[in-house]
């Protein structure tokens, strides 16, 4: 297949893909882009001090300075703005290049806007020629929108699973026994995970942001709360016990769709058994792990206390995540699925 492609992320991948390139960072954000050269595809993303200087004003504008430059390429694939996709698609109509918007956050965009927004977030979608679904809840979604089903496709949402396979060499991040849960997307629910370790001997690992638990007041002695670098993750998830992934019911829609999907897959290369509340593709509770309810801190302090006092559980849990990661939740898998439907786009 002989194809250009040319990415358009949702932020800045410039730092990203040289760490990738030098050794000392993950692909998993590079959404496929450097698998696509096996399959006789040049993909491409663009970043320079305009797209930046754009993005600073609003991430709407990221886009505009290379508006003039999506001509030379067979499929835009974006999960940037989707005004981007409302202009070229819908409003100047253009056939070529080809759109396949990838969904991290479209489904949230249309359930919580109305009037002008929401219509031109429809519009846009609608004139895209392929829409990539993380979690079939996505697409089952779109499809009650009235969004045509043969645009639709579930890629599930996959990781540099390899990087996480093994512990890196290197002093504990943290020392002793303790519980991790990492992310700071909005649709974190930390609240509920910290009420639900509250006067009990866990000890709660939590890497996020400031403003993701400004609203939390009086947390207890048993929560260590920091924002860890990038590079101490892997060491950070293999020293654990386990992973807690919690996020807000959909009702709330707080954050990103499926919130926590990345930081689950994580945890899971790295052989941590994963307590979530969040859509999970091929995760079989019990087995890989444990679904809970969203926000009941009752349940989830039940299966955290589980698993925190029956290690060798959570050990096979663990091991059980770890192979479906490797197997299932690759990247070169996610551009496996992108190649099929490119393919399919580009036979009609």
């Amino acid at each position: 297949m002989s194809l250009r492609v040319l990415y358009l992320y949702a932020g800045s991948r410039k730092k990203i893909y040289q760490a990738y390139l030098d050794g000392s960072g993950p692909d998993t954000e590079l959404l496929g882009l450097n698998y696509l050269r096996d399959y006789g595809i040049q993909a491409d993303f663009l970043e320079n001090r305009w797209t930046e200087f754009f993005r600073k004003i609003s991430f709407h504008l990221t886009d505009l300075p290379v508006l003039f430059k999506l001509h030379r390429y067979d499929i835009i694939f974006s999960s940037s703005s989707p005004i981007t996709l409302f202009l070229v698609k819908f409003l100047l109509r253009r056939k070529k290049p080809l759109w396949v918007a990838y969904n991290s956050y479209f489904s949230r965009l249309l359930k919580r806007n109305r009037g002008i927004f929401r219509w031109i977030i429809r519009k846009g979608l609608a004139s895209a020629d392929a829409i990539i679904c993380q979690v079939m809840p996505q697409k089952e979604f779109l499809e009650a929108e009235g969004l045509d089903p043969k645009k639709l496709f579930h890629v599930p949402a996959c990781i540099d699973s390899a990087r996480y396979l093994h512990r890196p060499s290197g002093a504990p991040v943290v020392p002793g026994r303790y519980v991790v849960s990492i992310g700071r997307d909005l649709g974190r629910d930390y609240e509920t995970l910290i009420e639900a370790v509250r006067g009990t001997d866990i000890s709660l690992v939590i890497g996020a942001l400031s403003r993701n638990l400004s609203q939390i007041k009086n947390i207890p002695s048993n929560v260590r709360i920091s924002w860890f670098p990038r590079e101490s993750i892997p060491i950070l998830l293999h020293d654990a016990a386990f992973s807690v992934v919690p996020v807000y019911g959909d009702e709330k829609m707080m954050g990103a769709d499926c919130s926590g999907q990345f930081s689950l897959l994580e945890a899971m290369a790295s052989g941590k058994a994963v307590i979530t509340s969040t859509h999970v593709n091929n995760f079989i509770h019990g087995i890989d792990g444990m679904i809970v309810p969203p926000e009941d801190p009752v349940l989830l302090r039940e299966a955290m206390m589980r698993l925190w006092n029956n290690p060798a559980e959570a050990k096979k849990m663990g091991e059980a995540a770890q192979k479906k990661a490797m197997t299932l939740f690759t990247n070169k898998r996610f551009a496996e699925g992108l190649v099929k439907v490119f393919s399919k786009i580009t036979a009609k």
